[in-house]
Parts: C-alpha cells; structure tokens; sequence
C-alpha cells in the first residue's frame, strides 16, 4: 500500500470525502457488518443501496446477482442482477441499519449518503426522504423510474423539507445528458451519473436456454460504460458547469477513476470493482491515485480536476469537405516503424483494414504499404498490438495520430506542445507512463 504523500480530499457541498473513491449504492453497503469490514479500508464515501417503502421492491430472488465471465470471457467486467434496491424494508432500516451505518462512518469520519426511490406521490417521497435523511450525512434522490416532467416538483419538495445535502440520481438512458444539465439549472446542483443501461439477458447456446436468469435484469457494466459515463459527465458539465457529479459503477482500475476527475466529476462509487477484488479494491484504486498524482507532482486533485475537459472543443467543424485517397490533396496515410512492428508473428493490419491499405510479407520481414488506398480513418494505429502505426500528414509526414492523447488535428493551439514520456513507474492495477505538462 503506498503511504500516501498527496491530499486526495474532495469537497461536496458541505461533505468532505477523504479521498474520491466511494462505495456503494448496490449490495455492496447493504448491512451494517459489511460495511463495517469495508470501512476497514480506504473508502471516501458510502451510499447506501436505494431505499424504498413499496414492499414489491424489497422482494429479491435468489440467485440474484450472477457474473457470465466463465461462459462468456469477453465479458469481464459485467454482472446481471436482480438487485435495484434495498431489499431491507424500510422499517428496519430505519431502525436498525442507519443509525448503526451512520455511526460506523462518524467514528471512520466517512460521509453517509442515503438513498431514497423517488415516485410520483410527493408527499410520500418527502417523508421517506426526511426519514432517511435524518440517519445520514446526505440524501440521494433516486428519479430513475420518475417521469422527467414530474422531477423537477419533487426535488424542490425534498429539498425545503430535508436538512442535507441532495443528490438526484436519473435514468441516463431514458434521460439524456441535456434533460440532466436542466435539472442544474432548476438548482439541483449535485448529481449522481449513472450510465445505466435497458435490462438485458444473456443465453447459453449450449442449453439454449437463457442464462442464469430467466428475465431481464439491470445490468452493471464496467469498462463498457466507461466511455458513457464520461461522455455524459461532459454533456452535463456543458450545460450547467458548475454541477457537483459522482459517477456510479463506471470504474475497475485507478485510472478509469483518474479519467473522471479529469473530465470534471468530483467523485466516483464503485459497487462491481468491490464485488470482484473485495473491498480491499479501494486500496488499489487510491494507491493508484496517489502513484499517478506524485509521478506529475500533483499535491491535491483540485490541480488538475477538470484538466481534460478544458480541451473539449464541442462538435467537429471541419475547415474543408473529407477528400478520398485519389484526390489531390487527401491528408493523411499510415507510417510503419520496422523497428517495432512484427511482421513474422501477426498480421493483424492486413486483416483488420477493409481498405486493403497493408500487405505483411513475413518472409522478408517487412509491411507494403498502399497509401494511396488509405482513408485517414486512424482506426489501424489503436488496434496494432504493437503500436507500430502512426498516422501522418501525407504532405509533411508530421504525427497526426500515435495512440496518445487528442488527434493533432483537433488540438487547440492554446495547448502546448505535446507531452513527452519522463520516467514509468507501477502502481495499483497497471503500469501508469508519467509525463511532462503542457502549459
């Protein structure tokens, strides 16, 4: 475990986070002596699973949360659950589980955020948030099965009546991001993200029968919703800039947490990670942070929270019309470095570009390059496993795309030079390459 020399403090609203990996709102922080072994460990945050007083939705299955890695291995980083809320009935966790949570995480000075399943009937979702509330240090207000219209007239009835500070959970797939950035603007300042996705099944060819589950469930994603979630933070960020965002179960390794604070979210909560590593996982991810941010020389996440999303330019305004191979003055073309590439053991870019740009000849070690049928497209230079490719200006055989970074022809001339690698060192989950800032 790194000893942690940076401060990895985040501030929300009134709430102060140790650090921005926060645990929950699944099953992960559902009863008391759960959370107590996790908060033996280096947790930021706790959301509790959603509450809600409708007794249908405290009923739960078993089996109720399944991973399909072993039948299926290319989906690593997925779940199937049944689980979307609490299935504790509210009573109970207002009486017992609650309170004893919340004293658990005042004795670890670790913020409890209590959630809560919004509906239609406002009187209802007051009460129920008031009462939850009162156990916890803030109150996430889950709208995802709330008409959008209606959401609006619900928060403001939480929000004079609880004492907290509030977070509003949306449905992103049935909401888009610019439905989420209006509820900012209606002054709901703080929100959680979560891309979450339509229920889904999975079938085992072989029994020809679904698997595990014989209904749709919500489904958890990893990795898959990682470009989502960060899409959405964007979208968000853009119409009201100076929202509050966690992001929910969109991270596995410290850098997918590290690729959210630079988009601007202030936090990220992990349920699946926890799931997979237990929940020493929040030891790697803040180790990992703290690796990052020491090999930059980052003292505290407020120097470079928000980095990336300065470099958002919006939607593509090309100068000039796309221009095809054969056409004078088309752009771009592929650059092969011999000295990396492996002819004699892959041929991937051959079998990968339908534009017949590579013929790999293993006998002479070498890749043809037709460039005159390359597009520019740049799909060659991320799928080559050696990184061997590079696109360049056909005219001046300048780098426009080598795997790193922005793509040189959406760069802003305010950004600096490109970065240069300095030293490379391992931390948490997977080596991190360190490099020079821009000014």
């Amino acid at each position: 475990m790194v000893i942690n020399m940076v401060d990895l403090t985040v501030k929300f609203d009134t709430l102060t986070f140790k650090n921005p990996i926060l645990v929950g709102p699944l099953v992960v922080t559902e009863y008391p002596p759960m959370l107590e072994r996790g908060l033996a460990h280096q947790i930021g945050g706790v959301i509790t699973p959603t509450y809600t007083a409708d007794k249908e939705n405290t009923f739960r299955p078993k089996p109720f949360i399944v991973s399909p890695r072993a039948l299926f291995p290319d989906l690593q980083d997925m779940f199937l659950t049944l689980a979307e809320f609490s299935a504790v009935p509210i009573d109970i966790a207002l009486e017992k589980h609650l309170p004893t949570m919340h004293n658990l995480c005042s004795n670890a000075g670790v913020p409890l955020i209590g959630s809560v399943l919004a509906t239609a009937d406002i009187d209802a979702t007051v009460k129920l948030a008031a009462d939850v509330a009162s156990k916890a240090d803030g109150l996430e207000l889950n709208t995802s099965y709330l008409d959008k219209e209606n959401a609006p007239e619900v928060l403001n009835a939480v929000k004079k009546t609880v004492g907290v500070p509030t977070l509003v959970r949306m449905n992103s797939w049935m909401n888009n991001a610019q439905s989420l950035g209006s509820l900012a603007k209606d002054g709901v300042k703080s929100m959680t993200v979560h891309a979450r996705m339509p229920k889904g099944m999975l079938v085992d060819t072989e029994l020809e029968e679904p698997f595990a589950l014989n209904w749709p469930s919500s489904t958890m994603f990893g990795k898959f919703m990682l470009p989502v979630s960060l899409g959405l933070t964007v979208n968000i960020l853009n119409a009201q800039p100076d929202a509050n965002l966690i992001s929910i179960d969109a991270a596995t390794q410290s850098e997918d947490v590290i690729q959210h604070l630079l988009m601007g979210c202030k936090a990220v909560s992990v349920c699946y990670g926890v799931q997979m590593h237990g929940y020493k996982h929040a030891d790697a991810l803040v180790d990992g942070i703290t690796g990052w941010m020491e090999g930059k020389g980052y003292q505290k996440i407020g120097d470079f929270a928000g980095n990336a999303l300065k470099s958002v330019n919006g939607a593509v305004r090309p100068d000039k019309r796309f221009k095809h191979p054969d056409e004078f003055g088309a752009e771009f073309m592929p650059m092969v470095d011999a000295g990396i590439c492996k002819p004699k053991e892959c041929i991937r870019c051959e079998e990968y570009c339908l534009h017949e740009v590579y013929k790999v000849n293993a006998q002479e070690a070498k890749v043809d390059v037709k460039d005159e049928n390359c597009i520019g497209c740049g799909i060659c230079v991320g799928l080559c496993p050696e990184g061997a490719i590079t696109l360049v200006n056909r005219c001046t055989e300048q780098p426009v795309l080598e795997n790193r970074g922005t793509a040189k022809v959406y760069v802003g001339k305010k950004q600096g030079t490109p970065v240069t690698t300095t030293k490379r060192s391992t931390y948490g989950f997977r080596s991190y390459v360190t490099y020079t800032k821009t000014e």
